[in-house]
């Protein structure tokens, strides 16, 4: 039986939220609904602060409530500048995030 497509979105908005706020700004492209599934498909574009701009595809299944990665690619700068002109899903709190990330510290 199908979800509510408004309530399968809040769902999905809540799951990214909760996944990507601290990778801030991230921006939400593409969003597919896939009846058959019952299940949005989606790309984040994100600044991940080890490995760079990413873009990554994900799926969010509305009967379990799931946010599921399906793969990512790495993005060039040149890339990514026309989505700064896009206002991003999760906007950036301001603040400096530092990656705890021993194999960087010299």
């Amino acid at each position: 039986m199908p979800h509510d497509l408004a309530k399968m979105r809040e769902g999905c908005n809540e799951k990214i939220r909760s996944a990507f706020s601290g990778l801030a700004p991230v921006w939400l492209l593409d969003e597919e609904y896939q009846p058959q599934e019952d299940s949005l498909a989606f790309h984040l574009i994100y600044f991940h602060p080890v490995h760079g701009w990413i873009i990554e595809r994900c799926k969010y299944d509305g009967v379990a409530d799931v946010l599921y990665p399906l793969g990512e690619t790495r993005l060039s700068e040149e890339q990514v500048l026309e989505m700064h002109e896009k206002e991003p899903f999760i906007t950036g709190l301001g603040e400096a995030a530092v990656p705890d990330n021993p194999s960087n510290r010299l």
